[in-house]
């Protein structure tokens, strides 16, 4: 029957007038197909929904509406056409989801009991129209299916507007089980009573394949909708049970409950970088997923005046996330634009009186859209989703933290009144061995935690003025912490230039990103980061900060270049090209060995180079070299090691050692030894160490090749350290307290190798 009504379409051209004995057999046909496609809804669809449904629109039923399926319309005179080009091939054949052809086709209205004519042509328009880049992101997930020899997963985030099961989520889900009969089909929606979860499997497909060495194979659909939630409720402590599903599609539809919005840079950049920064998140997780923004719906509500009323914030909202779309290579499905688009009156006809909600032919509409693009998955090109947050030049010396030797973070000053407090934090952390815990006292007022400094300070002298900058800080704000937790952006200018971006209230218990975008003044000469754990108030609370990155531009990326000031030291190791040599970590870059200054040693003096390892590595051997002066010929012990390095204490403790070797080494000028390791020894990338090397001796001891100006001793052991020293000892000891060690004017080169 279907196959009889898609090979007379095919042969037809739209528009074209049938003879008469073809219209009968159509007519008749479609009738037969209405009853067909009926009584499989009436088993299909929920009996509360189906229930519902027929009290609110009426029993009555569109008889031509499967017909209008198969691309067939009435022409106004008593005949039928085709309204379309006929099925399209490639692919699943498109139909309006099944319940479209029940009860469920009405619109929202009492006694508007079917889905109008004007809304099946949007429909059918969408065909045509749907976003190329939304297909491309569908391909994987459609890859998958047509083959149909694995799992599937398809993961949407959305609120109040994808949550029932006459709702786009549900009806497209239930589009997809019947384009794909060999699949078993779960739809799982997120449990608001115990919120921590998805509730249990509903099966709406029991899969026939068997092919293939495996099967039935399962297409979940986890649907992460909330009524009134934003992008910020599932960023906390809920992301991993939500989220993290591994999926081949991930869809985000949010712009309703985003907040306030309104035509202000200060206010679309907060709009758009917290949709981005969820969205970054997601997309980081589900490395396989294309992503797919959903611009929903317009809301009705005219009242306030623009440009504050909500149908303009709607639009503000929507083209805020293309433009994130844009940056990121995520695919756009646009609803509003749609609704828009309708031919009728979108208003009466496809959201509901709270002027917010799609009605039933809205959802209709909306899920005609997706199944469209669905449509053209294959046979579009794949979308490749970018890296989240890809790397661009970084402005902050110690993004991490990690160069911490006094009360605060290198680079990093505390407000007095309200004072901020900061504290090393060695459990709440992501990355480095700390973050950094901020805590609020209990004056009135803002407090916070400052970064940065002078453009000429920061190497960015005509770089800021008229310039856009972004920052990205890693924020944990803790569910005791009910105040709001604030990044700011600001320049010489003050609060009043400033630009913020808030901790959504929803979002504790978890590190979330904060982005914060600010175009600096024509006379701006500084700029400045600031975290305060609250906004306002008096309340005594706290929040972590695990790692800043700042980047000129709008678009947020890690940090991918070095900063304009390097340091090399027991916390950082950005000195110079900062190489990382194959099979070999070394204390310093074998560039900025002098030939011409070699570092002088003494008898009985240990020599600490400090360094942060660059890479997992396992060495067995210490390699040193000479320079002017070789060890003379009675020296008593001549020896290496491989310390540890406390970050907070600055305690060092021996995790490796050579046996001594004097006699046989470091007695040639400008050579090359290599001492091996009593046991192999395991660095770990990101940590702190030091090399260390004693030559005691009754005569000349060895100069050794590094760097060696003399009087800079203070300078090369202020934090992060370079270098430090020991004197009297006749041996390495297992441990050195970091009180105990001073200054070194002179940093030998000292490799380790495997």
């Amino acid at each position: 029957m279907a196959d009889r009504l898609v090979a007379i379409n095919t042969a037809a051209e739209p528009g074209e007038q049938l003879p008469e004995a073809v219209r009968t057999e159509l007519l008749e046909l479609s009738g037969d197909l209405t009853d067909t496609v009926s009584s499989a809804v009436d088993a299909a669809v929920p009996p509360a929904v189906d229930s519902a449904v027929t009290t609110a629109v009426g029993p009555a039923v569109d008889d031509n509406l499967a017909a209008r399926a198969f691309g067939l319309a009435d022409d106004g005179e008593g005949g039928v056409v085709f309204a379309s080009d006929g099925v399209p091939t490639g692919g699943p054949s498109f139909e309006l989801p099944g319940a479209t052809v029940s009860g469920i086709a009405g619109a929202g209205t009492a006694g508007k009991a079917v889905l109008s004519a004007e809304t099946e042509a949007d429909a059918r328009t969408a065909i045509g129209a749907a976003d190329e880049s939304a297909s491309g992101a569908m391909r994987n997930l459609m890859s998958k299916l047509t083959r149909g020899v694995s799992d599937a997963t398809w993961l949407s985030v959305s609120d109040s507007t994808g949550n029932e099961t006459w709702e786009w989520v549900y009806l497209t889900t239930a589009w997809l089980a019947s384009q794909f009969h060999e699949y078993t089909v779960l739809y799982r929606l997120w449990d608001t009573v115990g919120d921590a979860d998805y509730a249990t499997a509903v099966t709406v497909q029991t899969g026939t394949g068997t092919a293939n060495g495996g099967g039935p194979f399962t297409l979940t659909v986890w649907n992460a909708a909330v009524a009134g939630s934003n992008t910020g409720y599932f960023q906390g402590s809920r992301f991993d049970a939500a989220i993290m599903k591994n999926a081949d599609l991930v869809t985000v539809s949010h712009l309703h409950n985003q907040g306030l919005i309104g035509d202000t840079a200060l206010l679309r950049q907060a709009q758009r970088n917290k949709y981005l920064s969820f969205v970054d998140e997601v997309a980081a997780v589900n490395p396989n997923a294309g992503v797919v923004c959903i611009l929903q719906n317009p809301k009705t509500d005219f009242s306030s005046g623009a440009p504050s009323h909500p149908f303009e914030w709607q639009l503000m909202r929507a083209l805020e996330v293309t433009r994130a779309a844009q940056w990121r290579g995520w695919g756009v499905i646009d609803v509003l634009q749609a609704f828009l688009d309708y031919v009728g009156d979108w208003e009466a006809d496809l959201v509901v009186a709270d002027g917010v909600h799609p009605s039933v032919a809205g959802q209709i509409l909306w899920a005609a859209l997706v199944q469209a693009a669905f449509e053209r998955a294959m046979r579009v090109s794949v979308v490749t989703q970018p890296t989240a947050i890809p790397p661009a030049r970084q402005l902050i010396a110690n993004p991490e933290l990690t160069s911490w030797e006094s009360t605060n973070p290198d680079g990093v000053s505390m407000s007095s009144s309200p004072a901020c407090v900061a504290a090393k934090e060695t459990t709440i952390r992501e990355t480095g061995p700390w973050s950094m815990k901020l805590t609020a006292d209990v004056a009135s007022g803002q407090p916070y935690a400052q970064w940065g400094g002078t453009a000429d300070s920061l190497g960015i002298n005509g770089l800021l003025a008229n310039q856009t900058w972004t920052v990205a800080v890693r924020v944990y704000v803790p569910a005791a912490n009910d105040q709001t937790v604030r990044v700011t952006l600001q320049d010489n200018n003050g609060s009043a230039q400033s630009t913020t971006n808030d901790v959504d209230a929803s979002t504790r218990d978890r590190y979330c990103w904060v982005y914060v975008t600010k175009t600096f003044a024509s006379n701006a000469t500084t700029l400045h980061v600031r975290v305060s754990p609250r906004a306002s108030g008096t309340a005594v609370v706290s929040c972590y900060v695990d790692r800043i990155y700042l980047m000129p531009g709008s678009v947020p990326s890690l940090a991918g270049g070095s900063p304009p000031i390097t340091q090399v030291g027991a916390s950082s190791v950005t000195f110079g090209s900062n190489e990382i040599q194959v099979n070999a970590e070394a204390n310093m870059d074998r560039l900025y060995c002098d030939s011409t200054a070699f570092m002088s040693n003494n008898t009985g003096i240990a020599v600490f180079a400090y360094f942060t390892a660059k890479q997992d590595i396992t060495i067995n051997n210490l390699q040193v070299f000479t320079g002017s002066t070789a060890a003379a010929a009675t020296p008593t012990l001549v020896k290496l090691g491989v310390y540890s390095v406390d970050p907070g204490t600055g305690d060092l403790t021996q995790i490796g050692v050579t046996a001594s070797v004097h006699g046989t080494a470091l007695n040639a000028t400008y050579t090359e030894y290599t001492v091996p390791l009593t046991g192999s020894v395991s660095l770990t990338e990101g940590l702190p160490y030091a090399y260390a090397v004693l030559q005691v001796s009754g005569a000349a001891v060895a100069t050794l090749q590094g760097k060696g100006p003399a009087g800079m001793g203070n300078q090369h052991f202020r934090a992060p350290r370079l270098s430090a020293l020991v004197t009297a000892q006749t041996d390495l000891q297992s441990s050195y307290l970091g009180s105990a060690v001073g200054a070194k004017s002179g940093v030998p080169y000292i490799c380790g190798t495997t």
